[in-house]
This record gives structure tokens, sequence and C-alpha cells, in this order.
């Protein structure tokens, strides 16, 4: 999304973080801008001489607000400050975005645009405030547990007129990795959507300081004018220190660290140990790039032949259809052994194309499992999903209105690949494992369709920074389980006409991943199918527990609007008196702000079962007393054969006492 920042009437002069930081919408400083961010002139209340910006963000994609704070903790020159941040009502697009507050640097950017060849830079002057600079600002952020992830030319600025110190741009005011050019990223991120490409580590910050260091020492970034599928192809081919440095000039000094930089294994790529030995004097041997053994023959997919084991990966999830057919018949193994010579990968992709491995004749899923075991350490990808382990969510969240998308997601998921893409590792890194365990969690979840589940649950475990997608909170920014009542009254008091159902799926997901108690029994409630008023006294349920969380809280609009909702649940009282009396209590309980005082009125347990008891005894009653009317009309109807009958009866009855009378009175003359 683009923000219209561009001023006019209406707007207000100053928006406020708080008390603490005042913004004006008036004065923007398209000089700091980092997209999607665009930065406005502010002020610290506190500290009104110092110079900072604020930079809003794009509510669509979301900054890292969760390393707001660490980043704040780092106090190192060379890093761009972190001063505050928050959430604020922004006039220009009518809705609430939020904000970071940085330092302004006191020059301007190393490289205004990527787009533009600079001025070189002196070998000296970049080791000094670009080398040097990072692997100390690497290492406060390590020591920290923060990556960068936005390390670039247009995101270094100088601290000073002359150019001789720098500063390390700002990189939370966009989801991690997603602004970055594929050129700054390693092969596999490159080979990842943008939004997919994950947290990463210190191993690709590194790698893309080797990639600043090349860009300010030939003053352009490399490969500049090649497509993001043309470096993605160049580097596969010949390794990222080829592709990137090619034929331009670069003294032997210089090499070294650009060698040990660039070098597309994440083992033998420089640490910041081997960056400082070199920065500090002692002259190191990078360890030679390795690339994958080419084939003595081109493996062909159409018209394109394919020479390694990652190429021909990369080029069946472009020609995802037209692989099937190498994939069944088994001729990928065969070229890689005969060709390649690699028994291992062949075995592997034998394996992985197995139908009795996986279960399933899907050809999807074999053609995913192939591309993973040709390219172990590539993005899972299945057909136009492509994202690192640690991106998925990240991706799905950018999707997130893409009912595609959450089936490529499901499936993937429902298929296992997550587990075989593990299986498939030599050396995974530490923090992915943390990955494995959060998706074997999240697998039963997406199993369940109800409010609260499902892919919707997918998107909040997985993103700690995403706010609610609700669409009626499309103009809100809920972040956290505290901001989410505050923003339903918001939209409560703009509420007009009928009652709207205020927890919906992205809302009870959201609450269900961010609430500190538990909710299941309210979702499950608002499930129930067999009762059409348990769901909607479930939603106020467990708006209900939000609020009794923050007791000096009360929401009179969104009770009011609440009580609209629950009036309809009156109907489970059986006595229209008692009925009355309900509606009436809502109505009244409802300008007090306070929920709970709602469910006292209409989901009273101990009204509700008096008045269960009064109608099944009501119910019987007026069973007799049906029957008992039901007798007297029969008798009316019947009046001359009951009569008849009748007599009939009195007769049989009186013969048979006389009959008795006279046999008893013969007995006893016979007898005396």
């Amino acid at each position: 999304m683009a923000l219209n920042l561009t001023g006019g009437e209406g707007s207000k002069s100053t928006v406020s973080i708080q008390d603490r930081v005042d913004i004006n919408p008036n004065q923007p400083v398209p000089a700091y801008d980092l997209a999607p961010a665009v930065a406005y002139a502010a002020a610290h209340r506190r500290d009104p001489g110092r110079e900072i910006i604020a930079l809003v963000c794009d509510p669509k994609q979301p900054p890292r607000m969760d390393a707001v704070a660490p980043m704040q903790r780092i106090d190192n020159p060379a890093l761009m400050k972190i001063v505050d941040s928050g959430i604020v009502d922004w006039p220009l697009e009518g809705r609430r975005c939020p904000v970071i507050v940085v330092e302004q640097p006191r020059g301007r950017r190393v490289f205004p645009s990527l787009d533009e060849p600079e001025t070189p830079l002196l070998e000296e002057l970049v080791t000094r405030i670009c080398l040097q600079q990072s692997s100390y600002v690497l290492r406060d952020m390590a020591s920290h547990g923060v990556v960068h992830r936005a390390i670039r030319p247009d995101n270094l600025f100088f601290d000073d007129e002359a150019g001789n110190r720098m500063v390390f741009g700002q990189c939370l005011s966009a989801p991690i990795a997603v602004t970055q050019p594929v050129v700054y990223e390693t092969i596999e991120a490159g080979l990842s959507a943008p939004a997919g490409r994950g947290e990463g580590g210190l191993a690709d910050d590194l790698y893309a300081v080797g990639v600043t260091t090349l860009a300010l020492l030939i003053g352009h970034s490399p490969c500049f004018g090649m497509s993001d599928d043309e470096i993605l192809r160049r580097k596969m081919a010949v390794g990222s220190y080829t592709a990137l440095v090619g034929s331009e000039r670069v003294s032997l000094t210089m090499m070294e660290p650009l060698r040990g930089l660039l070098n597309d294994n994440p083992i033998d790529r420089w640490g910041l140990e081997d960056l400082v030995y070199w920065i500090n004097g002692r002259r190191l041997s990078p360890r030679p790039q390795t690339l994958p053994q080419k084939g003595g023959r081109a493996f062909e997919i159409g018209e394109t032949g394919f020479m390694t084991g990652r190429d021909l990966a990369q080029g069946m999830s472009q020609n995802w259809d037209e692989s099937v057919e190498y994939v069944r018949n088994g001729s990928i193994a065969t070229w890689i052994r005969r060709s390649i010579g690699d028994d291992d990968m062949a075995d592997a992709v034998t394996q992985a194309a197995s139908t009795e491995a996986v279960g399933s004749d899907n050809d999807d899923r074999l053609v995913a499992r192939t591309c993973i075991a040709l390219h172990p350490s590539a993005p899972v990808r299945y057909r136009d999903f492509r994202a690192l382990i640690d991106g998925f969510g990240s991706l799905l969240a950018a999707f997130s209105d893409s009912p595609d998308a959450h089936e490529l997601f499901a499936t993937i998921m429902r298929i296992n690949l997550v587990p075989y893409w593990f299986e498939c590792q030599n050396r995974p890194r530490p923090e992915l494992m943390r990955s494995a365990s959060d998706y074997e969690k999240l697998k039963p979840l997406l199993e369940r369709t109800g409010v609260g589940f499902g892919v919707e649950r997918a998107i909040y475990d997985l993103n700690p920074n995403q706010p609610c997608l609700s669409p009626m909170l499309e103009r809100e920014y809920v972040i956290s389980a505290d901001d989410l009542m505050p923003a339903l009254e918001r939209v409560a008091q703009q509420q007009k006409g009928e009652a709207r159902q205020y927890v919906d799926r992205h809302v009870g997901a959201f609450v269900a991943a961010r609430f500190r108690i538990s909710v299941n029994s309210e979702l499950q409630d608002m499930d129930n199918r067999t009762d059409q008023y348990i769901p909607i006294v479930a939603a106020a349920r467990l708006l209900s527990s939000i609020q009794e969380n923050q007791p000096t809280r009360i929401f009179p609009a969104l009770s009011q609007e609440l009580a609209k909702a629950l009036e309809p649940a009156t109907n489970r009282f059986h006595s229209r008196r008692q009925r009355k009396r309900v509606r009436d209590e809502l109505r009244r309980v409802a300008k007090s702000g306070r929920i709970f005082e709602l469910l006292n009125a209409v989901d009273n347990q101990a009204m509700l079962s008096a008045d269960a008891r009064s109608f099944q005894v009501a119910v019987t009653e007026y069973a007799y007393s049906v029957r008992g009317q039901e007798q007297l009309d029969y008798e009316r109807q019947n009046r001359s054969s009951l009569s008849a009958l009748t007599g009939a009866q009195v007769s049989s009855v009186i013969s048979g006492f006389v009959t008795t009378i006279v046999t008893l009175v013969i007995a006893l003359v016979w007898l005396f």
C-alpha cells in the first residue's frame, strides 16, 4: 500500500505518540524515507533540541514492533538510534498507523538510489566506515538477539558532512527482509518470495555486508541492470562472488573479505571473528567456493537445459506441470546417477518420488519433495508458494486475503513437506528447530474449522507483529489483546443500523493467539450449530473475559451494541414476562459499559434453570388440561351412544345385583 502523505486540508498540525513525541503531518522529509515507510518531521517534548524523524509505516506491511525494545537498548554510534514507537491516528490516511521514531543522521544517504551510479569510495574509507563499523553493529545486534536484514547502500547514511563516518539505517519499519533487493540476499533467500525469506541470521547480514562493500567500491549495485531471475541464475551457475564481482576492478586486498563474505555456503562464509581478524590486519585465506557438481550433459525441461541439481530444482519449480512426467518416470534420478555421478542425490530423489514413501500418488507432492531432494537448503516450493522454513508465517500473512495462498499453506502442512525438509538437511541452523516444533503444534489447529482455528489461527501464531486482519478493524491497528477492546469501542461508536457480529474468524483467532487466558470453551461454543443463541452469548463471554483483564476500562458503545446483538438470546426464556424483564435489564445495564453485566442479565444460569423448571411444570399442567378438555369434547359429541352404553352398563349392574339378592333369598329359604 502506498501511503498518501502529501498533506492537505483538514490535516492536524501535529500528531502525538502518547504525549512524548509530536509528528508534523504537513512536513514530510523524503530524504529519509525507507519504503514502505515515509519520514516526517518530529519533535521530542522532553528534549526539543534532539533531531529526530518519524517513520510512518504501512499498516498492510507490519513493522517489526517486537524488535523495538531490544534495538532501543543498543547504544552504537554507527547504528541509527530508535527513540520511540507507537500507534497513532494518522489524519492523512484516516486510520491508525504504526510509527517508529529515530534519530536523524547528520549527513545524506551514501547511495540516494540503487538505480543510479555513484562515485566509488576509496578502499581505506570503505574498510573503516563500512566493514569495521558493520562488525561493531552486528556484534551488538547479535548480543541483543536481533538481525538487521536491510543492509544495503541506500540504507546507509553519512554521519557528517565530510563523509568520514557512516550510520547503518533502521531495519524495523517493514516486515523482515521483504524490501531487500535479490542481489543483497543469499541464493536461498533470493529463491524465496520476498515475504517468505524468514528471519535468517547473522550469516545473512554478513552476506549483505559483502555485497554492500562491493557496491561502495564500484559505485553501483552489482549486476546493475539485470533482472532478479538473471541474477539468481548467474549466482547459481558460478557462485555469488564470481557472479557479483564479474569483471569489476577490485584490488587483491579487498578480494579477500569479499570472497569470505560472499561464500554461498554459510558454514564456509566468514563470521564476525573472521571479519574482525581481517580488519585488525590478520590476513586470512577464505575457503574456496564449492559449486555443485555439473552433469556431463544437460537435463532438459522444454527448451531449457539444466546442469546441476539445484538448477534443475529451480527449473522444475518454474515448470511445475511439465515436471510431473520426469518425476514419475524416474529420468531425473537416472540423469543424476549417470551424468553427475552423485549416487546419494540420486537415491534421495528416488525416495522423494516414491509413492510408497509418501503414501499417495499426488503429483504436486512428488514434485515438491523432488525439488527439496535436489536442493535441500532452498525454500519449500509448492506451486506458487515459495518460502524458507522460517518464512511461512510472514508469507501467509502477506497473502492473508488470498484463498489460494490459504489452500497452498494448508496443503503443505497436510502433506508433511516441513518434516521432509528437515529430514533432508545435513546441518540445519539451531534456531530453525523452533520452527519445526511450532509447525507441529499448528497442525491440529489447522485441522479444526471453527472460529479461532484454521489458517487464520496460523497467521497470528506464526507472526507476533501481525495486527488483527478482521475487516471491521481495517482502519485500526490492533497488535495485542489489550488493543482489541478500545478498537472495538471505536468501531461501535461508528456503528449504525443493525447490530453486527463483533467476533468474526479473525478476531477469534487473534484472541486465541494473543490472549493470556484460554478461551477454548468460548470458541467451542461459538461453533455450536444446534442452538442458535449459544454462539451469540459465547462471543459476549469472550469479549467480557478480555475486558475483565482491563478492570479500569469501560466500553459503553460496544456494550450497547452487544446488548442489541444479545437481545434475540432472551428467547431462551419461556416466560414472556421474564423475557421482557431480561430485555429491560439488558437495556439498562448496557449503559454501564461492563459486558459481564449483560451476561448476568441474559446468561444467568440460575434464572434459566428456574425458567426451565417452571416451563416443565406448565407443560405438564397443560398436558393434563388438554387431555381433560379432549375427554369433555368427546363426551359432548357422542352423548347418545354414551347414554345407551351407560344405561346398558347400569342395567347390567342392577340385574346382577337383583339376581344376587334373589339367589341369596332362595338359599336362605331352602336352608331353613
